[in-house]
């Protein structure tokens, strides 16, 4: 796994007078196990170690990321939560010269979380499969796809010691250069649409989604403090491709979230991108009646 919660930040005015900021933690990749039974399944991961010259050159991570999703014959719940603290700022020569070589400038301070469910419901289970494509709990044998519709309930977070515009770029971004802590909490509604190519027993899918809704903001810029619902969007992309057998499977997938959080003039993006390697294998016979019966009565068995 290499998953990132990105966090950008930029100037909307016409003059475009503030540089853009683009943070990242320095966690290039992770090790995930997913348990999987009935119609649950339960998604854990580590950060890989980086190396000394790693550390020195953009700093140290520390990461928590946990998915908890049960799919049912008309689509998927997913439950989330995600931790990191340890930025750095990726197109840091653009900010300071003197970071024009691999040494980026470093924020451990920083810390973000993300925390929430996702609802996806799918209307024609019989042509497509949220599951079957992006976690292997089913085999679709035929090529389909389906209209899907979403729910979305999150809360953001993110908190620095001290403002995240850097110094010298301060007289670019107003007020907002003040801004060191805020808190998010978004609903949304959407609708996107997915498809997998089935041929032998490899897959290739795709799922898109945009969806619209309220977000609460609460923060401080010293001169300002806000408390107050917007409106807000986000987005969804899933790609996968590989192999799907009656045994084993394996794969490779690009998963994108996105949600969008707007200042008057300036917008943070906040950004979950991970790309996955994954293989596995199915194991039969193995009853634990409470879960199962309750994955099979949810799922309409």
């Amino acid at each position: 796994m290499s998953p990132q919660l990105f966090a950008d930040i930029k100037d909307n005015k016409s003059t475009a007078a503030g540089t853009p900021i683009k943070y990242q933690p320095n966690s290039n990749s992770r090790t995930a196990l997913t348990l999987f039974y009935s119609h649950f399944s339960l998604t854990g991961s580590v950060s890989n170690p980086l190396s000394d010259e790693e550390k020195l050159n953009k700093g140290s991570s520390r990461v928590e990321d946990y998915q908890f999703r049960f799919y049912y014959k008309y689509g998927t719940w997913d439950f989330f939560y995600q931790n990191y603290q340890g930025y750095f700022i990726d197109n840091s020569a653009d900010i300071d010269p003197a970071y024009s070589g691999v040494t980026k400038i470093q924020r451990p301070d920083i810390k973000t979380a993300h925390a929430g469910v996702q609802y996806f419901y799918i209307p024609n289970p019989e042509y497509y499969s949220l599951g079957g494509t992006f976690e292997q709990n089913i085999r679709q044998i035929e090529s389909g796809g389906s209209v899907f519709f979403s729910g979305y309930i999150g809360k953001h977070s993110i908190k620095g010691d001290s403002p995240l515009v850097p110094s010298n770029l301060a007289s670019g971004y107003g007020t907002f250069a003040n801004f060191k802590e805020g808190h998010f909490q978004n609903v949304r509604v959407g609708i996107g649409y997915g498809y997998t190519f089935v041929f032998y027993k490899m897959y290739l899918g795709f799922l898109f989604g945009v969806s619209n809704g309220l977000q609460q903001q609460k923060f401080d810029l010293i001169t300002e403090t806000f408390d107050r619902w917007v409106g807000a969007n986000g987005a969804n992309l899933k790609v996968g491709f590989g192999y799907n057998g009656e045994k084993f499977y394996s794969g490779f997938q690009y998963i994108m979230d996105n949600t969008s959080i707007n200042f008057n003039e300036y917008t943070m993006g906040l950004t979950t991108g991970e790309y996955r390697a994954f293989i596995g294998t199915r194991f039969e016979g193995i009853k634990i009646y409470p879960v199962s019966a309750l994955g099979e009565w949810l799922y309409g068995e």
